[in-house]
């Protein structure tokens, strides 16, 4: 089976599922991404230190054409590190419902067309095992999405990436879930071109 085919199979069966299990309808190709990184530049998603060592995690949001309104989530933390600090960027949120681990509902107060970030975190690593703070694109209240502002406000599915911790630099690499046109490794600290990244996800 071709690749196009395959992708056209793929998106047939979500939309069939979503129908028949009464799931919010979303775009079956994801239109945008939610990243961690590790840096207030949304530049790296590697961690790394000698013993008991403290670090930044930054959720970070890279919305599609139509932009984000709001953004539901989790995030999963592996048991070796311990938070210290969360931060909220008030600036662009609103309004918050739930919490990270179990599902998050982050509504902006306006629309972001952009890079945006919404939480910082401190963490401390309590050893050297390697682990992933990661978005889940699953949660206990909702499949992770975000809300556009196209008319209407449409949900659509998204990629996640995760932030690798004691990993070096030389060891980077990416985790998408669920999707596999999801390509993490398009980051940039500079604006978003958003049409690299569609003509990745675009079926040949």
């Amino acid at each position: 089976m071709s690749r196009s085919v395959s992708y056209y199979v793929y998106a047939l069966a979500f939309i069939t599922l979503s129908l028949v299990f009464g799931m919010e309808p979303v775009h079956s190709q994801p239109f945008g991404y939610i990243f961690v990184f590790s840096d207030e530049n949304h530049s790296t998603y590697c961690v790394n230190g000698e013993g008991i060592y403290s670090f930044e995690s930054w959720i970070w949001c890279w919305p599609g054409d139509d932009g984000c309104i709001e953004a539901n989530f989790s995030v999963g933390y592996p048991s070796n590190v311990q938070e210290d600090t969360t931060i909220v960027n008030d600036m662009i949120v609103s309004q918050i419902e739930g919490d990270l681990s179990s599902g998050v509902r982050v509504e902006l107060n306006e629309c972001q067309y952009d890079w945006f970030w919404m939480y910082r975190q401190v963490f401390y690593a309590m050893d050297n095992s390697r682990s992933q703070i990661y978005i889940s694109l699953e949660s206990d209240t909702s499949h992770a999405f975000l809300r556009t502002c196209a008319s209407g406000n449409p949900a659509r599915t998204c990629c996640a990436c995760s932030l690798f911790v004691n990993y070096s630099a030389a060891d980077e690499e990416c985790f998408s879930i669920e999707y596999p046109v999801c390509n993490c490794s398009l980051t940039s600290t500079k604006q978003s071109s958003w049409g690299a990244i569609k003509s990745v996800m675009k079926p040949e």
